[in-house]
């Protein structure tokens, strides 16, 4: 095999003979990586050849359709029996089929990636655009690491949570690579993604027994993660905040991570009324008693009213230290709080303590609709609801009068 199908790139990519025309060399590209001639053989340098002068005519494409084809030729290219002699250009052919699939920077439609090994691609992929961008050359590889980034966010894939569970994140490269894509030197969109996807690894990073980096390595880390934040409207992209709140709070947690954090990103807490209920990297928070002693102490006096309001609004699920604590620490804030002439109802406080009493209310005004005798089973989270929001209302207003 030594020709492709051309096309006309001035003929108009609409049209349906240049569509067509697209389609053939997609599928001679694929023919020829599923079955590349053997390392013995001498055309076989012409015939890859061949094969990436027709990727480098097409990468710069981009519809859905091309997407989607870019996408799964990526991963014929990674299983692809190349002679290791050609081998930068298997790796040059992945970077041009990964770049095709996410030029749009969004998820491709109709892709059913439920294929184990296809993560197992992306992250090959991804280990090796580390090794370039760390090594002693330090090339430019933001690219390639953000399009397979995007590989990892961006497409559905029920088997991505157990492929990144057995795959070890805190090992030296891994964690040089996200280093380098945190970093303020980096592309915009390369950090954009970088937060999106550390969620992925949270669990491995901050939860593990020994820490993953020495100290100047996650301060170093924690600037360069609050400084993307910063650099995101976040009201404007969902997504990254609650990524960014997830990993604030994983952090927080860790007895390794917390003293980096930095105290301005702390700020995030007061979105945490968006998470839903039973959200993990929260509840893992709520009943550490090290946290709140980390947000009260940081140089962020707003974090810790953000911290004891959630707290209140879970006051049933605490520990008893940690209700111990909270009170504690509520008695504190309310007495920074008043001030001759102040309203404490209008304080953080005083408002929480009225959410909660209204939210009561009218969990009972809907219990009220359940006869009392017998029992329903559909009334008892209601019951439960209220006998925990009556908890925290009589703590919370005991504090107060007192």
């Amino acid at each position: 095999m030594n020709q492709f199908p051309q096309f006309n790139t001035n003929s108009g990519f609409k049209s349906s003979r240049i569509g067509d025309q697209i389609d053939a060399i997609y599928e001679r590209l694929v023919k020829t990586f599923e079955n590349p001639p053997p390392s013995d053989d001498p055309g076989v340098s012409a015939t890859i050849g061949f094969a990436l002068e027709a990727l480098q005519l097409i990468s710069h494409l981009y519809e859905d359709k091309l997407a989607l084809k870019s996408y799964n030729l990526f991963h014929t290219i990674m299983d692809a029996p190349i002679p290791e002699i050609h081998s930068h250009k298997k790796w040059e052919a992945s970077c041009l089929t990964i770049s095709g699939a996410y030029k749009g920077g969004k998820p491709i439609p109709q892709v059913e990636d439920h294929q184990d090994n296809y993560t197992q691609h992306v992250l090959t992929f991804l280990n090796h655009h580390f090794e370039l961008a760390t090594g002693d050359d330090g090339q430019d590889q933001d690219i390639p690491i953000q399009n397979a980034l995007y590989a990892l966010v961006l497409t559905s894939n029920p088997l991505l949570p157990v492929s990144l569970k057995s795959f070890d994140s805190t090992k030296s490269l891994f964690v040089r690579g996200i280093q380098y894509a945190i970093q303020g030197d980096r592309l915009p969109s390369l950090r954009k993604t970088t937060l999106l996807f550390l969620p992925l690894i949270c669990d491995q990073w901050f939860n593990a027994n020994s820490p993953i980096m020495n100290s100047k390595q996650m301060r170093s880390f924690c600037i360069g993660w609050a400084s993307a934040v910063d650099s995101v409207d976040l009201e404007q992209a969902p997504a990254i905040k609650m990524a960014a709140l997830t990993v604030l709070l994983e952090m927080i947690n860790s007895p390794h991570w917390c003293p980096h954090v930095v105290p301005e990103k702390l700020a995030l807490l007061k979105d945490l009324k968006l998470v839903p209920d039973g959200f993990q990297p929260l509840q893992n928070c709520i009943n550490n008693p090290n946290v709140i002693d980390t947000i009260r102490d940081a140089e962020n006096p707003m974090a810790i009213v953000y911290w004891v309001t959630t707290l209140w609004s879970k006051y049933a699920e605490l520990k008893p230290k940690v209700q111990e604590q909270l009170k504690t620490t509520t008695k504190e804030i309310m007495k920074n709080e008043q001030t001759p002439g102040s309203d404490v109802s209008r304080s953080p406080i005083g408002k929480c303590l009225l959410d909660m009493t209204l939210e009561l209310r009218k969990v009972k005004d809907e219990l009220r609709q359940y006869p009392t005798w017998p029992p329903n089973p559909a009334a008892a989270p209601l019951e439960k609801k209220a006998k925990d929001l009556g908890l925290a209302v009589g703590a919370l207003n005991t504090i107060r009068r007192g």
